[in-house]
């Protein structure tokens, strides 16, 4: 595509612009004599510990530490969910802290009236 805009005279800078890529990079396909061609590394595999890991959870029972996932109804959608994707839907839900009181000497202070309040004054 990028060796057919350049063919048809179309400025390299035009048909980066064109196709959001860098004018280097036009340049490179421009004069390069063949497509890029993309070759993934060679990653390692977990094969080698496979076996020892498999061990492990043999040996250790179920102590992922992650919630139980036991279905429950949602009471909002009226849907089955997990145990666990309940837990965490309620910011007030059983994982988060209780809230605590406002300090003393911010109790009995009066909120700013929104009337009378302009965003580049004090409050």
């Amino acid at each position: 595509m990028i060796r057919g805009l350049a063919a048809e005279g179309i400025p390299k800078a035009q048909i980066a612009a064109r196709l959001g890529i860098s004018r280097t990079t036009v340049i490179k396909a421009v004069n390069s004599e063949s497509p890029p061609r993309y070759e993934r590394a060679a990653r390692p595999t977990f094969s080698p510990f496979e076996e020892r890991v498999r061990q492990l959870f043999a040996e250790t029972p179920a102590s992922t530490g992650a919630p139980p996932t036991t279905p429950s109804l949602d009471p909002r959608t009226g849907r089955t969910t997990s145990v666990a994707a309940a837990a965490h839907t309620s910011a007030a839900g059983p994982t988060s802290p209780p809230r605590r009181p406002y300090p003393a000497q911010y109790q009995d202070l009066e909120p700013p009236d929104a009337a009378e309040h302009h965003p580049r004054q004090a409050a």
